[in-house]
């Protein structure tokens, strides 16, 4: 379904234009112009295309514009480039395909696994409700082009994997994920806070050993190193400073940022461009990364009380809504999680519901609270969609972080829930 969706589309998902042309650098042997900016501003690498593009439309007579193939800065680590050289390799039209297929897989792959792992005497209809919920966030993920599931689906398995004794695969699975966006590595943290120490190793050493020997063993180890020193400078200030005014995203950071610190939300181009400042007040910088500290810190205290101990494994109830707590932690604590991001949700959204079926089932006290709480999260995951709530509204919900508020919601519901679930094992 993906493949077709992508076969039928007018044009190629500009997203996707990026990593594409980041495979085709490697590919053609460019990769040194990986991050040059001289080398982006002259639009060089799909200059074939687009006049190959603008003949075929002159030549037929149609009133249609030729595709733009616009190239966009590549902004994830050399080793990924590396990965999507095999795509980068075909045609961008032909590539599109390809990767919509790659993608819709993917995405199946992910909600599939969440569910498995979730579903504690469930029935699948239930998962319906988390399904339809995030369509938009597949969507988004789909139409353009996004690299998203390629790091979700192995998070969403290696959590899987893990809660079946498969602890080498999980690390395995969730280093990968992190060498396409580094999120996933983050779970190397719940696997040692579950201590699972086999999993927490091999994240870290396949993230270490694809990152680095894949690039060095293809692009060369100098080249490698000064790529690498590239990123780095392009990317550091991402995770210390202000967000990027035209990242609109909905984590702590952007949150603080945002409201008191006068970063500005910026999203859309041309006559459809938004740039409204939301600041309440103007916070020096070094208060702004305290405040963004201290609250992800916060965060993660409340995760280590609620999932405090071993895995649980077989039939435990309190197994997946650890996990999905954790994945909730994981969005907030981003530096820059957009909405396709959430497509993380899947699996704190899929344990949400699994765990107050039970609740419902076997009345536990805390479960009207921990109902009204999904509730809100539920009306508010959706709210920055323009096609439902319009060009307006959707913004301003955005700009205000309506996905941070539903997954900061999802992760109080989960830790209500969770107290009943610990007094109920004993």
């Amino acid at each position: 379904m993906g493949g077709l969706r992508a076969a039928f589309s007018k044009n190629v998902g500009g997203d996707f234009l990026r990593y594409h042309r980041a495979g085709r650098l490697v590919a053609t042997g460019n990769a040194d112009h990986l991050y040059d900016v001289t080398w982006l501003r002259e639009q060089r690498v799909y200059r074939e295309e687009r006049e190959a593009s603008r003949a075929a439309v002159e030549a037929s007579g149609s009133t249609e514009k030729p595709e733009r193939y616009f190239e966009e800065e590549f902004k994830y680590l050399p080793a990924t480039a590396v990965l999507l050289a095999p795509v980068g390799a075909l045609h961008p039209r032909t590539g599109w395909i390809v990767w919509g297929a790659w993608n819709g897989a993917l995405i199946a792959i992910a909600f599939a696994a969440a569910w498995s792992f979730a579903a504690r005497g469930a029935s699948w209809r239930w998962a319906l409700i988390p399904l339809v919920l995030l369509l938009r966030a597949a969507n988004d993920n789909a139409n353009l082009g996004q690299l998203n599931p390629s790091a979700i689906a192995p998070a969403m398995v290696a959590l899987w994997a893990l809660d079946r004794g498969r602890d080498r695969t999980a690390g395995a699975l969730a280093g990968i994920g992190a060498v396409v966006k580094f999120l996933p590595v983050l779970l190397a943290v719940f696997f040692l806070l579950k201590r699972r120490f086999v999993a927490a190793a091999m994240t870290i050493a396949v993230f270490a050993g694809v990152a680095w020997v894949l690039p060095a063993t293809v692009l060369g180890h100098e080249r490698t190193a000064t790529l690498t020193a590239e990123y780095r400078g392009l990317r550091e200030r991402v995770y210390t400073e202000a967000a990027p005014p035209d990242v609109p995203g909905h984590s702590v950071k952007s949150f603080v940022y945002r409201v008191f610190g006068g970063t500005h939300y910026q999203t859309g181009s041309g006559a459809k461009r938004i740039d409204w400042d939301i600041s309440v007040t103007h916070a020096d910088p070094e208060t702004l990364r305290f405040a963004v500290y201290a609250v992800i810190a916060l965060l993660f205290a409340v995760v280590a009380w609620a999932a405090w101990g071993v895995l649980r494994s077989g039939t435990d109830v309190r197994g997946p809504p650890e996990a999905g707590l954790f994945v909730c932690f994981m969005l907030l604590a981003s530096p820059e999680a957009r909405s396709p991001h959430f497509l993380y949700l899947a699996l704190p959204a899929m344990a949400l519901t699994s765990l107050l079926v039970r609740a419902w089932r076997e009345s536990w006290p805390r479960r009207h609270a921990a109902a009204a709480l999904a509730a809100v999260a539920a009306l508010l995951v959706n709210t920055d969609s323009e096609s439902i709530f319009g060009r307006e509204l959707a913004n301003r919900m955005s700009a205000w972080c309506g996905l941070g508020w539903a997954t900061l919601l999802v992760f109080a519901s989960l830790v209500v829930l969770l107290r009943d679930a610990r007094r109920r094992a004993g």
